[in-house]
């Protein structure tokens, strides 16, 4: 499967211009960094990068189910 993540970075910025709730806060940002500062391990970026992948496919299933009902 191909994936342009370039393209997926420029979508995903579009839908957090339309839909801001969906923007990341600092408080979010700091959940999913601080361990990875503090220890500088290159284990602990990855896994808040897969953290965040996490938590952006959650967002993105709900949004998704709310859109479907609606119609």
């Amino acid at each position: 499967m191909k994936r342009d993540f370039r393209k997926q970075i420029t979508e995903g910025d579009r839908i957090i211009h339309a839909h801001g709730q969906l923007d990341m806060f600092t408080e979010d940002l700091h959940l999913l960094l601080d361990k990875a500062i503090e220890t500088r391990d290159a284990n602990d970026i990855l896994y808040a990068v897969v953290d965040a992948y996490k938590a952006g496919l959650a967002i993105g299933t709900r949004h998704g189910k709310r859109k479907a009902a609606a119609v």
